[in-house]
């Protein structure tokens, strides 16, 4: 059986240390995925290893995490280096497939022509760039063995072994748990809350709505924004302040008939989201810019302003055919089965 290394070298965190974002999600659920066809290990910061599921004996540890709002780009950059070497040095004659990238790493390869590499991409590196970024990026794309891309839109641009993965698939197992929850009338905003998120103006635009909207995640980074949202808040408006575990989180989707995605296009255009994709297994209707549901693929409510959220709620008919039609999308795209299937193909 071939062996294969998952890796995180840049390990987003908070001050404590615990991970931000969802890498950790993507690796426990990728090893689910392809430990029936691989012998895995997981290289990941020591201050994560608590966030890994499966047997902690088989890790990589590594020295260093980056902190999500840590402005100290060469010192990040040095950490990210030293974690690469130490995986590296301990990869043997295994795959590296690294699920969460930056330029660090693309000029790393670049300078040390490393082979058996694959890639994850939930961006497109090569937009916007030019001169030897441009070139570096690209060298190391076209001689990757595998370029597994999270959204089919990035394969117009990026050449070489393209393979589309989903962000996460489908796990009976995990959200089967949660299946029995009834909807109620209420909308939430979940994950971590950074400045993509137009969170001012979903509160001042749910201001003029019934609903009650939940804004539940970590701030902070920025505990004036928060004290300054609780300002502009209503009583059926709620913030919450702090990490919501796993249960917690997809419990509030299961429950909840909306979750909202204020995302500012201008700071997150050509993105996947993986708040998009658990709102639909849980059979959730997400609200979200237009252009961000047409760019994944995923049925649900598009505005082009937030103000205009309040007034395309409560259609019963079109909420229902938006959930009939992305549970086909669980079946046809998003199983554990196809999947599996494109990897070993492409």
């Amino acid at each position: 059986m071939n062996k294969i290394i998952l890796a995180d070298y840049i390990g987003h965190s908070d001050n404590s240390g615990k991970p931000m974002g969802h890498p950790i999600k993507v690796i426990n659920e990728t090893y689910e995925l392809i430990k029936p066809m691989f012998r895995i290990q997981i290289a990941v910061p020591e201050s994560h290893v608590s966030s890994i599921l499966e047997d902690k004996t088989n890790i990589i540890k590594l020295k260093y995490n980056v902190g999500v709002f840590s402005k100290q780009k060469i010192l990040n950059f040095m950490k990210k280096w030293a974690n690469l070497n130490r995986i590296f040095s301990n990869r043997k004659d295994s795959v590296v497939w690294f699920i969460n990238v930056d330029f660090s790493l693309f000029l790393y390869l670049y300078l040390r022509n490393v082979d058996k590499i694959w890639i994850n991409l939930c961006y497109n590196p090569l937009k916007n760039i030019s001169g030897w970024r441009k070139k570096v990026i690209s060298s190391v794309l076209k001689n990757a063995e595998k370029i597994i891309l999270t959204n089919p839109n990035f394969a117009k641009e990026i050449s070489g072994a393209t393979v589309y993965i989903p962000d996460y698939y489908y796990d009976e197992k995990l959200y089967g748990r949660f299946q029995g929850e009834e909807k109620l009338e209420q909308m939430v905003c979940l994950g971590t809350m950074g400045k993509e998120k137009k969170l001012e103006d979903l509160v001042l635009t749910m201001k003029n709505s019934s609903i009650p909207l939940k804004i539940c995640g970590n701030f902070k980074h920025s505990e004036e924004r928060y004290q300054n949202l609780k300002k502009l808040a209503e009583g059926h408006i709620c913030l919450e302040n702090k990490f919501v575990a796993d249960d917690e989180y997809y419990g509030l989707i299961a429950k909840s008939r909306y979750v909202v995605l204020p995302y500012d296009m201008n700071l997150y255009d050509e993105r996947t989201s993986g708040i998009l994709l658990e709102t639909i297994f849980l059979h959730g209707i997400p609200i979200a810019p237009q252009k961000l549901l047409v760019y994944n693929g995923i049925n649900g409510i598009g505005y082009q302003r937030i103000s205009e959220i309040p007034d395309l709620l409560g259609d019963k008919r079109r909420e229902l055919e938006i959930i009939e039609n992305n549970n086909r999308l669980i079946d046809d795209v998003f199983s554990a089965k196809s999947m599996r299937n494109k990897l070993i193909h492409v």
